[in-house]
């Protein structure tokens, strides 16, 4: 039973102590940085509490707010990720955080019209893929596609159709 939270909670009165003193405190407004080793990502290395490691942003949190709500992880309003003033951090779904991060993903979330200026909405996007598309742009490129092939290959009157007749190794070409 138990868990880390809890265990965190229970933790003996100095690891506080010793936590705070490897953090820069400034205003209550200004980022407080971790002054211990930080991993290649660039956030507080993990900090230990009776043998569990933390991260020191999560540690920060729960020792003056409270546990981080199931389901949720902490995003750093500041966009400081050694920053562990709680005021800086807010428990927000994983969806969440990544939007508002500067990944390929959130900056592509973040577009509301594709290269050419047409705009992504309900009308004129759909799923390519798993990627957003624009009709528009889909519409266009179909249209040069046939104004190529009808300069490639006209169409004629045969018994009254108007079929084409593709050149020999063209990928429509049938032999009769």
């Amino acid at each position: 039973m138990g868990g880390p939270i809890n265990q965190l909670l229970t933790m003996h009165k100095n690891t506080p102590e010793k936590f705070w003193k490897r953090v820069d405190k400034r205003s209550p407004d200004e980022c407080w940085l971790w002054l211990g080793p930080l991993n290649e990502d660039g956030y507080g290395e993990r900090f230990y509490v009776n043998g569990k490691r933390f991260q020191v942003h999560v540690y920060s949190y729960t020792i003056s707010v409270g546990p981080v709500p199931p389901g949720l992880q902490l995003d750093h309003l500041c966009r400081v990720r050694h920053c562990v003033n709680p005021k800086h951090l807010e428990p927000v779904t994983c969806k969440v955080n990544i939007l508002r991060g500067v990944s390929n993903a959130a900056l592509n979330a973040k577009k509301t019209h594709c290269p050419k200026g047409h705009p992504y909405n309900s009308v004129n996007t759909y799923l390519r893929r798993g990627l957003r598309a624009c009709r528009e742009c889909a519409r266009q490129r179909n249209r040069e596609f046939s104004k190529a092939r009808n300069k490639a290959v006209p169409r004629i009157t045969i018994n009254g159709k108007r079929v084409r007749i593709y050149p020999e190794g063209w990928p429509n070409h049938k032999t009769a």
